[in-house]
Formats: structure tokens, C-alpha cells, sequence
């Protein structure tokens, strides 16, 4: 049986995302804005995930990963992944993958090597028409 539930809540939750929109009240709706709305590409990473018609972008992971040799503890080298600790040797062995891999900015910036670029904020930003 199909449930109904997302047609029916979908007009709550596209009321409640347009009052987020720059210009625009947090009254009850119908929502309205008034003038222009803020450029996606100078939004803050917070404000640009609440800005109808933006989408923040993850920065890339760019660097050159330690080697899984250069780590010396088994937490070190289990933390670099693509990297193996050996118990028996008491040493880190493996090949540690390139930061170019890494999924998201949090990932990133837990391998030893590898650093965050910045994020971007694209789009175009949505305006209401008051009617």
C-alpha cells in the first residue's frame, strides 16, 4: 500500500523552506518576499543551506596522505585508512589512499596529509512573488 504522507505534508514543507528565503517573513503563511534576493555565492555555508535555490558545495581534499610507514601507533595507523596495524611487528603497513578520495570535508580532515579546501555556495537564489 502506497502511503499518502508526502503529498500531503509537501505543501507544509515547501511553505516552511520559502520563509527561509532571503527577503522573505517568518509570519504565517502564505510566506512573502520583498525585494532582491542575496547572491548564493557570498552566503555563509550556514546561510547558504537555509537560502531557497543555493547548494553549499564541499571544498576539495587535496594534500599528500603520510605514509601508512610513517605511523607509529596502532591508533595512528588505523585512523589513515588504506593503512593496516601489525601486531606482531608492531608496525603500520598498507598503502594510505589519496586525499582526493576522501567523501566529505570531515573525512578530510581526519587524514594526516590532507587538508579541506573551501566550500562553495552556488545557485540561484529564489525570490517569492507576493500575491
Amino acid at each position: 500500500m502506497t502511503r499518502p504522507w508526502p503529498s500531503l505534508f509537501l505543501p507544509f514543507l515547501l511553505l516552511s523552506s520559502l520563509a527561509l528565503a532571503a527577503g522573505c517573513d517568518d509570519g504565517p503563511a502564505p510566506a512573502s518576499c520583498k525585494g532582491e534576493p542575496i547572491s548564493c555565492p557570498i552566503l555563509t555555508d550556514e546561510d547558504c543551506g537555509l537560502q531557497l535555490g543555493c547548494l553549499r558545495h564541499a571544498g576539495d581534499c587535496t594534500g599528500v596522505p603520510t605514509s601508512c610507514s610513517s605511523e607509529f601507533s596502532s591508533f595512528s595507523c588505523e585512523s589513515q585508512p588504506g593503512c593496516f596495524w601489525s601486531s606482531f611487528s608492531e608496525s603500520c603497513s598498507g598503502s594510505a589512499e589519496p586525499c582526493e578520495l576522501q567523501i566529505d570535508e570531515f573525512t578530510c580532515s581526519q587524514v594526516d596529509g590532507c587538508f579541506a579546501g573551501a566550500s562553495t555556495c552556488t545557485g540561484t537564489a529564489l525570490k517569492l512573488i507576493e500575491e
